[in-house]
C-alpha cells in the first residue's frame, strides 16, 4: 500500500480515490500525505472502514488545506461526535453549494 500512496502524491491525473475496508492508522497517515500534496483529487470515498476517531481526525484535519476535493464519502465508519463536528466544520468552510459529504 505504501508504494501506491507514494505514487498518488505526485500523480497529476487521478481525480477519484476509493479506499473501502482497508484503512488503519498507517493508511490514514498516508492518505493525509496524499491530500496535502495532490492537486487533482476531487472525490474521496473512505466508506466502510470502521476507522474510528483517530483515523478520521487525521484525514479531516488534512482536508482543511485541500482546495480541490469536491466529494467526500464517509459512510459506515465508527466515528464519534467529535469527528462529526470536524466534518461539519469542514462543510462550513466549503459552503459553496457544490460540495457533497456523506457522513
Amino acid at each position: 500500500m505504501k508504494l501506491i500512496f507514494e505514487s498518488l502524491k505526485s500523480n497529476s491525473t487521478i481525480t477519484r480515490m476509493q479506499m473501502n475496508y482497508a484503512i488503519n492508522i498507517d493508511c490514514a497517515k498516508s492518505i493525509v500525505e496524499v491530500l496535502q500534496s495532490n492537486t487533482t483529487l476531487t472525490s474521496l470515498d473512505i466508506s466502510d472502514n470502521k476507522m474510528g476517531d483517530d483515523c478520521a481526525k487525521l484525514i479531516f484535519k488534512s482536508l482543511q488545506s485541500n482546495s480541490t476535493l469536491l466529494s467526500l464519502e464517509t459512510r459506515y465508519n465508527e466515528i464519534g461526535e467529535n469527528s462529526v463536528k470536524s466534518i461539519c466544520k469542514l462543510l462550513h468552510k466549503f459552503d459553496q453549494g457544490n460540495h457533497q459529504c456523506y457522513p
